[in-house]
């Protein structure tokens, strides 16, 4: 897995992760995450006892090979204000990318992936994958 973090302006920070599987499981991590959107509402954070709540599907943006997105709201650690927060998966090939886009000043109600950081990363990871192995 790798990760990076990358501030668009104003107020929205972006994580963006990519994680390689093998054809099968790719196909069945984005099978699973879709069947956990349609009944999962909250959970918790992985660290720092934050938490997810309202977890609630969004559009697709057309992006990849499959694609699902789902608002919600976190709480980075305990007793401390839900951030608007928006993620954003998307498979190509063995390769999930996975944007999470949070609105860093707390006062919004929504956030979104910037579009064209989506799809410029998209396209730089289908490039990749597109290329003959040496």
């Amino acid at each position: 897995m790798v990760h990076g973090t990358v501030s668009p302006g104003g107020h929205v920070g972006v994580e963006v992760f990519l994680t390689a599987y093998s054809a099968q499981d790719a196909g069945r991590v984005m099978d699973d995450l879709r069947a956990a959107l349609r009944t999962c509402r909250a959970f918790p954070a992985l660290w720092g006892g934050g938490k997810w709540s309202n977890v609630h599907a969004a559009g697709q943006l057309g992006e990849g090979d499959q694609e699902l997105a789902f608002r919600a709201e976190m709480v980075p650690v305990p007793d401390t204000p839900a951030l608007a927060t928006e993620v954003r998966v998307v498979r190509v090939g063995t390769t999930l990318v996975t944007f999470a886009s949070n609105d860093l000043s707390g006062t919004a109600t929504e956030v979104r992936t910037p579009r064209d950081l989506l799809h410029r990363q998209v396209s730089a990871l289908q490039k990749v994958a597109a290329a003959p192995a040496t």
